[in-house]
């Protein structure tokens, strides 16, 4: 037994997120009836920053955006309309000060590009709290909201995450530190050696 204030060595820390759904995840599909909850929480963004904040109060270490690019016939109804997940936690960031911000994106329709620049783009305005949730996106009504008719096989689409993931880790990791140093006297706002 530990006493108070020990800490094994190598001993792991619990992490804890929230997983926001809007109204209701999986189990609570009749939350959007509970009159403490607005029956338009799905996108009304001062929903979602009262979660976050309630989250980051609690010390939880992330606030998480679930997400799907297709709504199947027997999901619940508020599932119809969700903000996207990067345009939310752009404006959980001004919200928030400490938790992480997690918004999930598809690697299969997303370039990598895109989601570096966009990923990026979070991660720089929160001050380093932007996470990424990869997902592959398996079924067919997600395929032909992009105009294919069916998905992707397991091994192609996990073959294409990794890809994309190490392209978007590359990206970030595509200039050095202290590439841009907006040094008037030199005339010099970016250091093209510091650029791979």
């Amino acid at each position: 037994m530990l006493r108070k204030g020990t800490r094994r060595h190598g001993a792991r820390k619990l992490h804890l997120a929230l997983s926001a759904y809007g109204v209701g995840g999986p189990g609570q599909h009749g939350l959007w009836k509970d009159p403490r909850v607005p029956n338009n929480a799905s996108v009304d963004i001062n929903y979602y920053i009262r979660q976050a904040r309630t989250a980051e109060q609690a010390l939880f270490d992330a606030y998480f955006i679930v997400d799907s690019q297709f709504i199947k016939a027997d999901y619940p109804a508020h599932y119809l309309s969700r903000l996207e997940p990067l345009t939310l936690l752009s404006t959980v960031v001004t919200h928030t000060r400490n938790i992480g911000l997690i918004g999930t994106a598809s690697s299969t329709y997303n370039s990598p590009f895109n989601l570096a620049r966009r990923f990026a783009s979070l991660d720089h305005i929160s001050g380093g709290r932007a996470g990424w949730n990869v997902v592959t996106s398996f079924d067919t009504g997600t395929s032909r909201n992009y105009g294919l008719d069916e998905h992707l096989d397991y091994a192609t689409r996990y073959g294409r995450a990794l890809e994309a993931v190490e392209v978007v880790r590359g990206l970030w990791d595509s200039y050095e530190p202290d590439a841009f140093p907006a040094d008037v006297e030199r005339n010099l706002f970016v250091d093209p050696t510091k650029l791979h």
